[in-house]
């Protein structure tokens, strides 16, 4: 008696297996019973359902099954099965624009937000066909001034990164951000490094220490007072430069370093 019951129990189960991989197979089978969006959806569940939906679409115009579908965008029948039904809960945001972006090169999420006074972002998902998207253009007078600047900056007439952002502000009344400029200069291949100097011509120092030997024979043989001192100064050339990504820093240093500090040192015999 048990096995005849086991016996229809297997044949139940693989009649009902043969009907499920008939209805796979099937270009046309969708699911059961699709989830569908809820009455006020979030930003989000609109955008995962709007994924869903393309998914669904591309499969109607290709005329796929279930399982070709699946092998495409690398998951299990099951799991295309929970796509079409639009089962949103089930997946992320980002799993749906992964397995999307198998068939539809490249996706774009694009994510606007709202005015000011609403705090939700409004999320928007579109497909194109295979190539990039148009980048956008910089504005030219912009460009210009990054340009000019950059190059006062590896001429050491500007100090900062900042500083560039402050006088584009200055002259054109837009706003540009430190890291932006970073990003700039790394595109550029401008790199931030130690300085090579090349050294100006020394102070005519040999002549007047010869004129200072000339008149020791001169001086008192009676107890005197040696003086020492050693100066700080606070102007000191910057050890780092920027230059071009492979390029030395080559810059000039001064022989007039400008003011100091001293500390004197005085020895009496």
């Amino acid at each position: 008696m048990k096995n005849n019951l086991n016996n229809v129990k297997k044949q139940s189960e693989e009649k009902e297996l043969e009907k499920y991989l008939q209805e796979l197979e099937d270009p046309n089978y969708q699911g059961l019973v699709s989830q569908g969006l809820p009455e006020d959806p979030t930003p989000l569940e609109q955008a995962k359902y709007e994924i869903c939906q393309n998914i669904i679409r591309y499969k109607r115009v290709n005329n796929l099954s279930t399982e070709k579908l699946a092998k495409q965008i690398h998951l299990t029948s099951g799991e295309t099965e929970e796509i079409l039904y639009c089962y949103i809960d089930n997946f992320t945001l980002d799993r749906l624009v992964n397995y999307a972006s198998q068939i539809f090169k490249p996706l774009e999420v694009k994510i606007q937000r709202h005015k000011k006074d609403d705090k939700r972002r409004k999320l928007h998902v579109t497909h194109q066909g295979i190539g990039r998207t148009p980048k956008t253009r910089r504005n030219p007078v912009l460009e210009k001034l990054l340009r000019h600047y950059i190059s006062l900056l590896k001429k050491r007439d500007i100090s900062t990164q900042q500083e560039i952002a402050d006088r584009i502000f200055q002259e054109t009344g837009q706003k540009i951000s430190q890291p932006t400029i970073s990003r700039y200069l790394k595109k550029r291949k401008v790199t931030h490094k130690k300085i090579n100097y090349h050294y100006a011509e020394q102070l005519n120092h040999p002549e007047k220490i010869a004129k200072f030997i000339e008149k020791i024979p001169y001086l008192s043989q009676s107890p005197v007072l040696a003086i020492d001192e050693c100066s700080f100064h606070l102007n000191e050339v910057p050890r780092y430069s920027y230059a071009e990504k492979g390029k030395r820093a080559n810059h000039r240093k001064p022989s007039q370093k400008g003011e100091n500090h001293t500390l004197i040192f005085c020895v009496q015999n």
